[in-house]
C-alpha cells in the first residue's frame, strides 16, 4: 500500500515538472522558429535576372547625371564632418569642428574621401575640378550595393516579378538618385546594412527551414561558400553599424534572429565576420584617435548630455510627415497593407519600426535620420504590386510611382521646401540646380590672384559654404564670424589688406566695396576682385582653424573625465586639443 501510495506521488510531482519543461523548451523554440519562418525565402527564387547589369549601369548613370549636374547642400555636415577633414588629411588646410577636436568622429567615410584625393593627387589631378567629380562617382558606386541587395531580398522574399519590380524602384526612385553622392552615414551605411540582410536571406534554405530532415544545408549551395557569405553577411552588417552608430540596434537584432536557427559552424562565421570588422574597426579608431571605439564612446556620451537642452526642437510628427510627403503618401500604405505579408517581408517592418521608433526618442529630428526606411517600404510595395488583383495596377503601378518621382526631382511641390529643413541654418533643397556658393568657390579656386576670400553672402558661417574641400587654396577664408577677430587684430585696416577677393551678394551697393571690382557673377552672388591684387594680405598662421566652444569643451571634459577610473576609461584617448586656438591665428 505504501509503495503504491509513493508511485502515486511521485507521478503527482512528475507532471508540473513535464509542463515546466515543456514550457521553457516551447519558450526556447520561438526565436527559433520566428528566425526560420523569417528567413524562408521562397522555394522558386533562384538564378538572376540577364538584365540586372544593365538596370544597375542605367541607375549608375542615373546618379551620376544628378551628381555632375549640380551642387546643393543637403546639410552642412556633408562638408564640414566628412569632406572638409579628408581635404585637411591630405592637403593639410581645413576647418575641424569639436567632434574632431575631441574625437566624437570616426574616420571612416573621411577616410575613404581621403584615399581619393590621394589616389588623384599622385598621379597630378588633386584639384577640385576633378575630384569634387570623382568622389561623388564613388559614393556613387557604393550606392549600387542598395538597388542590387532590393533585388536580391525580394527575389528571395517573394519572387522573380516582386525582384524586378524592387529593382527597377531601387534603381530610379528620386530620393535613391539624389542622394547617392552624398557622403552621409545614412546613406552609405543603408547600402551595405541591406546588402549584409540580402546576403542573410540568400544563405537559408528554402521551405522554411535552415536544415532538412536529415540535417544537411540546403542541397543546391555549396557549404563553403554559404559560410563564406555568412561571414561576408556579418561583416556586411557591423561595417553599417561602424558607419552608422544609430543602426547598431537593428543590426544586433538582425544578427540575432539569423544566429536561432544556425548551425555551430555557421554562427562561427556569422558572428567571426561581424567580430573582424569590428576589430578593424577598433584598429583604425586605436590609431586615428589613441584609443579603440573612442569616437563613439564619447558620441554616445555628447549626444545623452546635450539631449536635455534640445527640448522642444522638433515636433514629433516631423519625420512621418517628411516620410510621406517625399513619397506621396505612398509609404504609409505600402507599411500599412506590407503588415498583412509573412515571411521576411517581416523583416522590413521590423528594420522600419526599429528605425522610426529610435529616431522619434531623441529632440533632434532630421528626415535624412530615417532614409533606412525608404528602401523597406519601396521593397513591400513591389511584393504588394507583384500580387496584385488588377492587372493594371501590377503593370503600371511601379512605372506611375517613377513618373512621381521625376517631377519631385524638379521640386515643383511646394511641400519639398520644408522637407530637408532641419536647424542648422539649411536653405531649401533643389536637386538639379548648382548652389551658387559652389560656383564661386570653384571659379576663385582658380584664379592666380587668389590671395585671400572674405564670404560676405547672406551673413553665412563658415559650416555653410563649400569650404576648403571646394576652394583648395592656402588662403585666409573669412566669414562674418571670424572677420570680427581679423579687424580686433589690426584696428581700422581696410579690407583690402586681409583680402584680394570678396564675396557678397548682388544686392550690397558697389560703394561698401570701395577698392575691388566685380570679376565674376553667379546666381545671386558676385565676386569682387581687390584692384591692386597683386598686392600681400595678412595671412594666418597656419590654415587649420580648430573650432569648438567652452560650454562642449566643459561638457566632454566632465563625462569623460567620470568615465576615466573606470573599464570603460581604457576606449577613452586623452583629449585633442582641449583649448582651442582663436578662430583666427596671424603670423608675427
Amino acid at each position: 500500500m505504501r509503495k503504491r501510495k509513493s508511485r502515486r506521488d511521485a507521478r503527482r510531482h512528475e507532471t508540473p515538472r513535464r509542463e515546466r519543461a515543456s514550457a521553457a523548451s516551447a519558450a526556447l523554440s520561438l526565436p527559433r522558429r520566428i528566425s526560420a519562418a523569417w528567413f524562408a525565402p521562397a522555394a522558386d527564387a533562384t538564378g538572376t535576372w540577364k538584365y540586372l547589369p544593365h538596370m544597375l549601369a542605367a541607375a549608375f548613370l542615373a546618379r551620376a547625371a544628378v551628381a555632375l549636374s549640380g551642387d546643393f547642400l543637403l546639410h552642412p555636415d556633408e562638408v564640414m564632418q566628412y569632406l572638409e577633414p579628408a581635404h585637411y588629411a591630405v592637403f593639410g588646410s581645413g576647418v575641424l569642428y569639436w567632434e574632431y577636436v575631441h574625437g566624437a568622429r570616426a574616420w571612416l567615410i573621411p577616410g575613404f574621401v581621403a584615399g581619393f584625393l590621394l589616389a588623384l593627387d599622385a598621379v597630378g589631378l588633386g584639384r577640385p575640378g576633378i575630384y569634387v567629380a570623382a568622389v561623388k562617382l564613388g559614393f556613387c558606386l557604393i550606392s549600387l550595393l542598395l538597388p542590387w541587395a532590393m533585388y536580391r531580398f525580394t527575389q528571395r522574399a517573394a519572387d522573380e516579378r516582386a525582384a524586378r519590380l524592387a529593382l527597377l524602384l531601387g534603381c530610379f526612385w528620386y530620393e535613391l538618385v539624389v542622394m547617392a553622392h552624398k557622403p552621409f552615414t545614412e546613406f552609405v551605411g543603408s547600402a551595405f546594412l541591406f546588402s549584409g540582410l540580402a546576403l542573410l536571406l540568400m544563405t537559408a534554405a528554402s521551405g522554411g527551414g535552415e536544415e532538412n530532415e536529415n540535417g544537411h544545408g540546403h542541397g543546391h549551395e555549396n557549404a563553403r561558400r554559404r559560410l563564406m557569405m555568412f561571414a561576408a553577411a556579418g561583416a556586411l552588417l557591423a561595417l553599417a553599424a561602424a558607419i552608422r552608430m544609430q543602426y547598431a540596434p537593428a543590426v544586433l537584432l538582425l544578427l540575432a534572429l539569423r544566429s536561432a536557427s544556425l548551425r555551430r559552424e555557421q554562427l562561427a562565421a556569422l558572428w567571426g565576420g561581424a567580430a573582424a570588422l569590428a576589430a578593424l574597426v577598433g584598429a583604425v579608431e586605436w590609431m586615428t584617435w589613441g584609443a579603440p571605439f573612442h569616437s563613439y564612446l564619447t558620441n554616445f556620451l555628447f549626444n545623452i548630455g546635450i539631449g536635455v537642452g534640445r527640448a522642444g526642437e522638433s515636433s514629433r510628427w516631423q519625420l512621418p510627415g517628411q516620410l510621406l510627403a517625399a513619397g506621396g503618401g505612398i509609404p504609409l500604405l505600402a507599411f500599412w497593407l506590407g503588415a498583412k505579408l509573412r515571411g521576411p517581408a517581416r523583416l522590413l517592418l521590423l528594420l522600419g519600426a526599429v528605425t522610426f521608433a529610435l529616431h522619434m526618442v531623441p529632440e533632434h529630428r532630421e528626415y535624412r535620420f530615417i532614409f533606412l526606411m525608404i528602401p523597406c517600404w519601396l521593397m513591400l510595395l513591389a511584393m504588394l504590386l507583384a500580387r496584385a488583383a488588377p492587372p493594371q495596377l501590377r503593370r503600371f503601378g511601379a512605372p506611375a510611382l517613377l513618373v512621381f518621382g521625376a517631377v519631385a526631382l524638379t521640386n515643383i511641390f511646394p511641400w519639398q521646401s520644408w522637407i530637408h529643413i532641419g536647424y542648422s541654418n539649411e536653405k531649401p533643397v533643389h536637386y538639379l540646380r548648382q548652389d551658387p556658393m559652389f560656383a564661386v568657390l570653384k571659379h576663385l579656386s582658380a584664379r592666380d590672384d587668389l590671395r585671400g576670400i572674405f564670404y560676405l553672402a547672406e551673413q553665412a558661417p563658415y559650416f555653410r559654404t563649400g569650404g576648403y574641400y571646394y576652394l583648395h587654396r592656402n588662403v585666409p577664408f573669412y566669414t562674418v564670424h571670424t572677420w570680427g577677430a581679423a579687424r580686433e587684430h589690426r584696428p581700422g585696416a581696410s579690407p583690402g589688406e586681409f583680402v584680394s577677393h570678396i564675396v557678397a551678394e548682388d544686392r550690397m551697393p558697389a560703394e561698401q566695396l570701395a577698392g575691388f571690382s566685380e570679376t565674376f557673377r553667379a546666381g545671386n552672388l558676385v565676386v569682387w576682385k581687390r584692384d591692386d591684387a597683386g598686392a600681400p594680405v595678412a595671412r594666418w598662421r597656419a590654415h587649420v582653424v580648430k573650432q569648438t566652444q567652452q560650454g562642449v569643451n566643459l561638457l566632454i571634459r566632465r563625462m569623460t573625465g567620470n568615465l576615466r577610473g573606470t573599464p570603460l576609461g581604457w576606449f577613452l584617448a586623452d583629449h585633442h586639443w582641449p583649448q582651442a586656438p582663436p578662430a583666427v591665428e596671424f603670423a608675427e
